[in-house]
């Protein structure tokens, strides 16, 4: 009975332990990404215009942009969190331009860990809700449908202690679609040919320079 007790206080007392360890911080980021939106090519003919090719087959832009994280801390090692992004993508004229609101929710570890840093690396899923801008092809104007992506997350980052509560850190991410999307096109100009009503096989990949700092709460 003696032993039962004492393994049943030292549960607690480990639970106590762990439950110490949990932490809330909120963190607002600057980020660095740069983005492929890959899709079919659409050939459109105008009057006036010729034929002009609405091409996306490697369509790469830099952006900044912004966001926030809500982490808590489940183990000493062990994170869960949320966080919510948005970045402006301006391209070319003749590929498509977006504007990306990101949630998303991931898990991370601590691999290594000092009472000032640490290191991690973190995986996740994200939802991309695109708002595609018009593109204008001479005589011809090109309108799309709003998107909806779902993607898969990776990423490395560092986190150091400034204060007792406060800390800054650096995050690199990668973050790629689970599967091909589409969404409608529509067309406004003179003498249209026939053209494609969709865009096709589109996909979403970035890679990500985050910056940040945070609070404990």
């Amino acid at each position: 009975m003696i032993k039962i007790i004492a393994g049943l206080a030292a549960v607690g007392l480990m639970g106590t332990a762990a439950h110490a360890e949990e932490v809330f911080t909120v963190r607002a980021k600057a980020i660095s990404s740069n983005s492929n939106f890959k899709a079919n090519s659409v050939t459109v003919q105008g009057a006036g215009a010729g034929s002009r090719q609405l091409e996306n087959s490697d369509s790469k832009v830099n952006a900044m942009g912004y966001g926030a994280d809500f982490d808590f801390r489940i183990a000493e090692y062990g994170h869960l969190g949320a966080e919510i992004n948005y970045t402006d993508y301006f391209n070319d004229n003749e590929k498509v331009s977006y504007r990306d609101l990101y949630p998303a929710v991931y898990g991370a570890v601590d691999f290594l860990k000092d009472t000032n840093y640490s290191v991690f690396a973190k995986a996740g899923v994200s939802y991309h809700k695109l708002e595609l801008k018009d593109t204008n092809l001479g005589a011809v104007t090109v309108t799309y449908d709003d998107l909806d992506i779902w993607n898969y997350d990776a990423g490395l980052g560092v986190s150091s202690k400034l204060t007792k509560d406060t800390s800054i850190g650096l995050e690199y991410r990668y973050t790629g679609s689970f599967t091909a999307q589409s969404t409608a096109l529509e067309y406004s100009g003179f003498g249209l040919a026939a053209t494609p009503d969709r865009l096709r096989d589109i996909k979403l990949m970035k890679n990500e320079v985050t910056a940040s700092i945070g609070m404990m709460l």
